[in-house]
């Protein structure tokens, strides 16, 4: 399924790397974590990787979503926001100050979805890549 996930995101991504995630999902003592969505015949049909991070103006610590995929098969069926509400129950556990993510500009399915879901905010990205 992630290689599905990566796929949709037009990049190239090596088993290498593929390895040095799990290996980050699998360390308990590790910041980022996931969460997988599994239907009604065991099969997993979405997924979340996310991690803590600090929100320096109120020096405190938000969360951010890293990724977020459902299987094609399965969009519409409100997996997606599952996925975030088990975030933001996490962070509240854990005190955060919210939760943030990004998608892409021309991924309309998702932004219809996250619409619903939080705030679009005003900010722009920007990358420093490759390093």
């Amino acid at each position: 399924m992630y290689a599905e996930y990566i796929g949709e995101k037009d990049t190239q991504e090596t088993q290498e790397v593929r390895d040095k995630l799990w290996a980050w999902l699998i360390d308990p003592n590790h910041e980022v974590k996931g969460l997988i969505a599994i239907n009604d015949k065991g099969v997993v049909v979405g997924f979340v990787h996310y991690r803590p991070f600090p929100v320096l103006s109120g020096a405190e610590k938000g969360g951010f979503i890293d990724d977020l995929f459902v299987t094609p098969n399965a969009r519409g069926k409100r997996i997606a926001k599952e996925l975030i509400e088990a975030v933001v129950k996490i962070g509240k556990k854990n005190n955060w100050k919210g939760i943030r993510w990004m998608t892409d500009e021309s991924n309309v399915s998702a932004k219809k979805a996250y619409d619903k879901l939080a705030i679009r905010t005003n900010w722009v990205t920007y990358d420093i890549a490759p390093l």
